[in-house]
This record gives C-alpha cells, structure tokens and sequence, in this order.
C-alpha cells in the first residue's frame, strides 16, 4: 500500500511541476515553460525544475499555448518593417522592454533642436529620424536615450 501511495504521490509531484505551456516566438523558436505571469507587456515564466524567473516582452513572443488545455492565446503580431516608407510601423521601446529581442545595430546623432520650438516637437522630431532609419534597414524596434549634450544613442532591435 506504501509502494502505491508513494507512485502516486510522485506521479502527481512530476505533473504539478511539469511544463504547463509553450511560448511561441516570432523569431520561429519555441520555449517549454511554465507561465508565472504576464504584467506590463512582460511575460514571467521559469523552466523546469528551476525556481529561477525569466522575463520576455510580449513583442518577441507571438502566442502561449497551455499545453494541459490546449489553449492558445495570442499575444502580438509580428511587426514586418521592408522599407523606409514603413517608418509608423516602428514602434520605440522603453530599455526594460526589449528583453527577448536581439540588438541589431547603434544609432548615433544629434537631436532635433529648432530655433524657438518646444522641447516635446523636438524629442518627436528626433524620435521621426530615428524611426525612419530604422526602417529603412528593416528594423521593427527601436529604444532612444538622449543625451544631455544634445545627442542620442539609440539601439535597433529585431527578432
């Protein structure tokens, strides 16, 4: 009776600590995971028979499919950038949001500073180029740090 109640015990610890879903990313690569939470476009998880967490932005990831239910649920589209004129599809991302995707290229320049403009034109203006540069190689993804001597940094970003 021992020997049957500790099978089970076992095969039921094995169940509980098992991957439960499977995170699909745009990039083609698949995780076994198991899903802790998804807050600010950050999607927690942890791998198996590790209580370490890992962090991915919803941008990377496509969809998360619970594999106990085979539910699935979309998380984003992917964004397809071919050309200069896709500069509105670029979407400018905060540092702590492009975890997951891969750092493609450095962007280097002086910001937008117009005679008598206010300060927010400016910072869009800048945001405009950089944006546009991006697509132009093809980048999807972009995150701008200004500088305070009147240059920014920003890094491209893809899948």
């Amino acid at each position: 009776m021992k020997n049957v109640f500790f099978t089970v015990a076992i095969l039921f610890a094995n169940i509980a600590i098992s991957q439960t879903h499977q995170i699909s990313k745009h990039s083609g690569e698949e995780l076994d995971v198991n899903f802790i939470k998804y807050e600010n476009d950050i999607i927690h998880y942890s791998f198996n028979g590790s209580a370490e967490e890992h962090k991915i932005t919803k941008y990377a990831v496509s969809k998360i499919t619970n594999k106990q239910t085979n539910q699935t649920e979309k998380i984003s589209d992917k964004v397809i950038v071919n050309s200069k004129s896709d500069y509105k599809m670029v979407i400018v991302l905060p540092q702590e949001k492009t975890i997951g995707l891969k750092e493609a290229e450095n962007f280097t320049g002086l910001s937008t500073n117009t005679k008598g403009g206010p300060p927010m034109a400016n910072k869009n203006h800048t945001a405009l180029r950089i944006k546009t540069k991006s697509a132009s190689k093809g980048y999807p993804f972009v995150s701008i740090f200004e500088k305070r001597n009147g240059k920014y940094e920003a890094v491209a970003y893809n899948y």
